[in-house]
């Protein structure tokens, strides 16, 4: 019954794809597209923050920024396989050669019963600009 109970919890879960679409210079006014990837509404959902890291050629990270201004930061309801535009205005990000960045967006949503979840969202940018996704979902804990 315990294994039931969590699949049917789970296959009602907001679970997001998240993709950055755009930004100027240097990582600057990025632009991201947050895809609600299940078969029912997303509610609640609000980003709770942006956190952009450096790798330097020695591997070691370093916070670059945190929490740059967002646009809407507040969404009601993203139906199912909708997709909707966030936009950070951020100060443009300095790169010396050999450097990479990563960012982590967090996000917060409720599934149509009321249960919260937290979607982790890491991007990793290598030097040819392409990006790589990792994503964890947990429940969400006041």
């Amino acid at each position: 019954n315990d294994i039931l109970i969590n699949y049917e919890k789970n296959k009602m879960s907001p679970i997001f794809g998240l993709t950055l679409v755009d930004y100027q210079g240097m990582f600057q006014n990025m632009k991201f597209e947050l895809l609600n990837c299940s078969d029912n509404i997303a509610a609640n959902v609000k980003v709770l923050e942006l956190e952009i890291y450096k790798v330097d050629t020695l591997g070691s990270n370093s916070l670059v920024s945190i929490n740059p201004i967002m646009k809407s930061d507040k969404i009601d309801i993203i139906e199912a396989h909708s997709k909707i535009k966030l936009e950070f205005q951020n100060k443009a990000i300095e790169k010396k050669r050999n450097e990479n960045f990563y960012f982590i967006v967090t996000i917060i949503a409720s599934d149509i019963i009321g249960l919260r979840k937290i979607t982790t969202v890491t991007i990793h940018i290598d030097d040819s600009l392409k990006c790589k996704y990792n994503y964890t979902i947990v429940d969400y804990h006041e």
